[in-house]
Formats: C-alpha cells, sequence, structure tokens
C-alpha cells in the first residue's frame, strides 16, 4: 500500500524534478516506510537508457547529471506489507530494465501467480506481489489483469515500446487520478498531487457540485470535483501512446448476471462459505499485523469470525485486534453487538469514542484527506478507527465494506425484489415477501413502494430533489443544469440486478471506497475487502433474486452460509448501523464554533442560498443533509480554492 505520481513530458520538456518531488511529498502519509524515484529519457532506448534512480529522499540538487536529460519521472512513497526488506523498493524494474513499475495496492494471489510465472522461466529477486505484477505483465500484456485478486492501480513503463500502461482494479478500491493536455501527462494516487502542477488552472467542476447538493452524487464518472482531473474507474485500464500522443481507455472488467451453478439452496450457502473464507484467508497474507474492524453488524462480524475459524483451523492462537467506533448514549451505539463477537471469538476489542471537540481538531485534516466534498459526517467514525488502529501499531485491517452492494443489504433493493416478482406474475411469493419483509425489515408497505418510484422514475425523482433543493441552493446555479441529464443513468436499470450492477460500478460502493481509502491512508493502514474478492461478487450475481432476498431477509446467503459461525442474535439483526455518528448532536456543538464569522460568501455564495445558510447557523438548525453538504462545500473551497 503506498502513493504513487507520475510525469510524462510529450513536448519533450525537461523534467522538472521539484514537481516530482512536491508529488511524492504530498503524499507521505500514504507511505512511512520508504520512498524512491525513477528519471528516465524517451530518446533513448532500453539497451541504452538514460536513468537516475533514487532510493530515498530526492531533489534536484542531488542529480549528478544534468535534469535537462530527463522528461520522464515516476515517485514512490512506501508503506511495508509484504517483503520488507529493501528487495520491496519501488519504482521496480524487471531484470534488463525494459519495464519499470509504481503499484499501490496488493494481489493477494500473487503466491499462486508466482509459481505459474517460475514455470515459465522468469526468476523473482523479490517476495513483493508488485514483481508479480511486472513480470505477469510481461507474459500476458494487458490480459494479465484478468489474472489478479486483489486491489491495486499502477503504471508501467515501457521502455521499448514507449507505452505506459495503467491499470485500476475491478471495483476501484485504490485510486487512480491523471491529468492530460497533449503536453504533458500526469497520474497520482491521490488529487492534491496534481494540484502541485504549477501550469495547472485550478477551478471546480460545476456540474460535479451540482449533482453533489442537488441529488447526493459522488465519484460517479471519470470527472472529479477538480476541473480537468480524472481518474481510472474500477475496471478499467489506460494506456498512453508516447508516440502517437494520445491516452486510450479501456474496460477489462464488467459484470454480468452469470448463470448459477448449483439448485438447491444448501449448496449455494456451502459454495459461499467456502468462497468467502479463501476470500478472507488470502487477504491474511502479510508480514505485518493484521486486524479488523468491526461495527457489531452482519459483514464485520462475519469477518472476524472467519478469521477466528481459519485461525483454529491451522491450530494458530493469535487474538486479533477488532477496532469499534462506540457512542454512549445513543441509539446507534453497537458496542453490546460487537462485544458478543469479541466474547465468541476471543478477539482482543479495541473501542474508540469520537467527540465534538476531536472532530473540531480534526476537521481541517479530514477534509484536506478526503480531497472532494462528502455527503455526511459518518466517515468521522472509520476516520477514528483508523487512527486507533495505527495508535495500536496494527498497519492491516479486513474490513466489512461490499457486503452490501454485494448481496443486497440495503432496503431499496427489496422495493426492487418485490417490484420484480410482480412483473414475472409471482403474486403467491410477492404477497409472502411482502407480509414477510413486514416483519423480518425495517420499511413498511408504503416506504417500499416510495423506494420503487424513486429509483424507477427519474423525471419523478427529479421533481422532488428539485423542490428540496429550492431552499439551500443559489437559484441561478440550480438552473444551470437539467437535474434529469444528471439522472438519466438511472434509466438504465431494468430490473434488480440492473440497480446492483449500478451501485456496484457507478453510484455507491465508489464514493464509500474513497472514503476507506482516503480514511485509512491518512494513518498508513491498508484495509482489505473480503467481501469485494470478484469471485465472491460474480458467486452473487449468479444467485436467483429470490435466495439473495429469502423470507424479508436481506443478505440471506450470509445469513445461512454463517449459521453456527456468528452469533445468533446478530445473524439475525434487522437494522443496520455501522459506522454511523449523532450527526445533529455533532453539528450543534460543531458549526456555531466554526461558523461564528462565516465570510466567504465569494467562494461559496454562487452555490448555496447564501441567506438560508447565515439563517441556519444563527437558529442553530442543523436538521437534515443539506446544511452539513453547504458547510462541507464551504469548506472544501477555503482549503483547495483560498
Amino acid at each position: 500500500m503506498c502513493g504513487i505520481a507520475g510525469i510524462i513530458n510529450l513536448d519533450l520538456e525537461p523534467l522538472d524534478v521539484d514537481f516530482l518531488s512536491r508529488m511524492s511529498a504530498a503524499v507521505k502519509h500514504r507511505g512511512p516506510d520508504g520512498e524512491g524515484a525513477l528519471l528516465l529519457s524517451s530518446l533513448t532506448s532500453h539497451e541504452n537508457p538514460r536513468r537516475a534512480l533514487f532510493r530515498g529522499p530526492f531533489w534536484a540538487g542531488t542529480l549528478r547529471e544534468d535534469p535537462s536529460h530527463f522528461n520522464i519521472g515516476f515517485a514512490h512513497q512506501r508503506l511495508s506489507i509484504l517483503d520488507l526488506s529493501e528487495r520491496g523498493r519501488q519504482p521496480m524494474s524487471d531484470e534488463e530494465e525494459s519495464l519499470w513499475i509504481v503499484h499501490n495496492g496488493e494481489v493477494y494471489n500473487y503466491i499462486e501467480i508466482r509459481k505459474e510465472l517460475i514455470a515459465k522461466g522468469y526468476r523473482f529477486r523479490s517476495n513483493t506481489d508488485t514483481e508479480v505484477i511486472l513480470y505477469a505483465y510481461k507474459e500476458w500484456g494487458q490480459d494479465c489483469l484478468n489474472k489478479f485478486n486483489g486491489m491495486w492501480a499502477f503504471a508501467i513503463w515501457d521502455c521499448s515500446k514507449k507505452h505506459l500502461f495503467c491499470s485500476r482494479d475491478r471495483f476501484g478500491v485504490k485510486p487512480f487520478y491523471y491529468y492530460f493536455d497533449h503536453e504533458i501527462f500526469i497520474f497520482a494516487s491521490e488529487i492534491k498531487q496534481i494540484l502541485e502542477y504549477k501550469k495547472y488552472q485550478k477551478k471546480p467542476n460545476d456540474q460535479r457540485i451540482f449533482d453533489y447538493l442537488a441529488i447526493g452524487l459522488e465519484d460517479h464518472t471519470r470527472e472529479t470535483f477538480f476541473m480537468n482531473i480524472y481518474q481510472l474507474k474500477g475496471g478499467e485500464w489506460g494506456l498512453l501512446d508516447y508516440e502517437k500522443n494520445e491516452f486510450r481507455i479501456d474496460r477489462f472488467y464488467d459484470l454480468s448476471p452469470l448463470q448459477g451453478k448449483y439448485r438447491r439452496n444448501s449448496d449455494y450457502d456451502e459454495e459461499f462459505k467456502t468462497l468467502f473464507y479463501d476470500a478472507v484467508n488470502m487477504r491474511l497474507r502479510s508480514d505485518v499485523p493484521v486486524g479488523s474492524c468491526l461495527s457489531g453488524g452482519l459483514d464485520s462480524s462475519s469477518v472476524v469470525c472467519a478469521i477466528s475459524e481459519i485461525f483454529k483451523s491451522k491450530n494458530i492462537y493469535h487474538k486479533t485486534e477488532t477496532f469499534t467506533a462506540c457512542w454512549e448514549n445513543e441509539n446507534i451505539n453497537e458496542r453490546p453487538y460487537a462485544e458478543q463477537v469479541i466474547a465468541h471469538t476471543g478477539s482482543n476489542g479495541n473501542f474508540v469514542f469520537p467527540t465534538a471537540e476531536e472532530l473540531r481538531t480534526d476537521l481541517a485534516k479530514l477534509i484536506w484527506h478526503q480531497e472532494e466534498p462528502f455527503g455526511s459526517l459518518s466517515i468521522y467514525a472509520q476516520w477514528s478507527v483508523m487512527k486507533k488502529a495505527r495508535d495500536r501499531g496494527v498497519p492491516v485491517l479486513l474490513d466489512g465494506q461490499g457486503g452490501d452492494e454485494v448481496f443486497l443489504g440495503y432496503e431499496r433493493y427489496y422495493a426492487w425484489f418485490l417490484m420484480e416478482l410482480l412483473k414475472s406474475v409471482q403474486y403467491r411469493k410477492f404477497w409472502h415477501e411482502l407480509i414477510s419483509g413486514t416483519r423480518n425489515s425495517k420499511l413498511n408497505v408504503l416506504e417500499m413502494v416510495e423506494y420503487y418510484v424513486y429509483f424507477n422514475s427519474p423525471r419523478i425523482r427529479a421533481f422532488f430533489l428539485n423542490r428540496k433543493s429550492q431552499s439551500f441552493m443559489n437559484n441561478q446555479f440550480q438552473h444551470k443544469y437539467d437535474m434529469r441529464d444528471s439522472l438519466k443513468e438511472f434509466k438504465k436499470i431494468k430490473n434488480l440486478f440492473g440497480l446492483q450492477k449500478m451501485e456496484i460500478q457507478e453510484i455507491q460502493l465508489s464514493h464509500l471506497l474513497k472514503y476507506a481509502d482516503r480514511n485509512s491512508m491518512a494513518f498508513a493502514i491498508e484495509t482489505r475487502l473480503p467481501f469485494l474478492d470478484y469471485r465472491l461478487v460474480e458467486f452473487a450475481c449468479s444467485l436467483p433474486s429470490g435466495y439473495k432476498i429469502h423470507d424479508g431477509w436481506t443478505k440471506n446467503v450470509i445469513r445461512e452460509g454463517m449459521k453456527g459461525v456468528i452469533p445468533e442474535e446478530i445473524r439475525k439483526r434487522k437494522e443496520k448501523i455501522g459506522f454511523e455518528v449523532p450527526q445533529k448532536k455533532l453539528m450543534e456543538s460543531l458549526l456555531p464554533k466554526l461558523e461564528a464569522h462565516p465570510g466567504n460568501e465569494n467562494l461559496v455564495g454562487p452555490y448555496i442560498n447564501w441567506r438560508w445558510y447565515l439563517k441556519k447557523i444563527q437558529d442553530n438548525d442543523f436538521e437534515g443533509s443539506p446544511i452539513w453538504k453547504a458547510f462541507c462545500l464551504k469548506r472544501w473551497l477555503e482549503t483547495f480554492f483560498s
């Protein structure tokens, strides 16, 4: 887990070495265990290269050669997880130095791929997954991506072809940002690195701000909140052809409703358990301590209990460190459930109790690390958990994120499932599930209908969203964009799988993964997500809807597959909380102090109804999401544009 950066000057201008150094320093938090850089010239071949390789801090003054000799540079900040020796340093090359890589992430099945490559005659100098990626690319080209099981963002420079091959993992767990104007190509792990480019004209992306304020969409396109800074989406690769001066993007992975190979329910349960345990087991591969987040919900509890079972099967007597955010005297406090799992598994529980005063202290850092506006303060609970893990010296955490999207945990899925039954004329099953759903989920019948209409009719959704945003958005800005254009992607949804696919690949999981990446890497923590093992995701897509949601229970296959493994009270939990926070109370304590003298109307006024904002602050009225989004946008603009 690391921070990567790269600059390719396509106009043959000399490399700005100080710029590369600033890019690397901006993400030192992602990789505090080491750093390295590589300078290359595109005018030489790999047979006769001109290069300068650094294995530590660097700046222009340390160059023994004229900086004008180089027009390509890569930098790397290292968080050591596998092969802690110097052999794991990056940038890394093959033996001939014809290929160079910078990589952020983990390919969990690197051991199996390594054996396959050794059988083909490849020799390895390290025990890292990075070197496996490099030789896999050398052997299979872009098809190597289909072999990887993990999370990654990497760039490989091919000296002979003068190509830069970039990729992001299937679901976008690890970030990859870029800027390209045909004179320079810049890539990075975080947006703030690209902002170090002195020629970049910083400007907010108004369309993305509109989507955030009016609809609550984030991270749903290649565009970011910064104009002309883009990202590869999950499941994509990019190829920079130096000679042709073009950057081409293609998708290497896409979800489809696969045909299941089993028919009996018990077969589904057994297959889930087998795949899930293997996904967890693979993510325990590490040369440093591994712990787990634990909210007390179904997903994180399943992860912690699976770790315990795997250790028992290997006769490993080790207490897993678990980390839980708690809120005393709040109905969102999940400590009692987490304690059940800790007692059940013999884990060592670590509880963190975030406060409004701590949030006030951390808020500026939180916004700086997140880089883009975010929808609620719920991510602060996750931030606090990561801070605690770093204090405890646990740099790797497994997490239950992805379980809701993959196995249909949100209530809105239930509404679509019922409509799917009606459309397929399964009236008897429809009534059974409707009655069971009102008993085993938080929704009543009216709420189910509202969910379906809301998602199934972009026109109706646009009408209600427009009315909702009239009070708090700048009137001129609100009418600058057509909300129906922002919602047009929802027209593609035809069934339950269509909604699930969109939420996994486009509109839901992407921003949650971004939050998790920034929160964890702010404290140099690597988070691993067993529920996003692509084999498990594909298995979930192969299941019939009537087994993913069954007898009124969402995530039915997890509940059945983990029977006897997790505490029964947790297995049958109806309500989902996760890392939630008492947002209204926090804002009541936080905003009046922070906004005693609001100011900066010129920055946020073009987007927000300033009078409305001042009135909310004056009245200490912080109910609902609009006030948070207005405040967060304001603070983001102040952080990056003032």
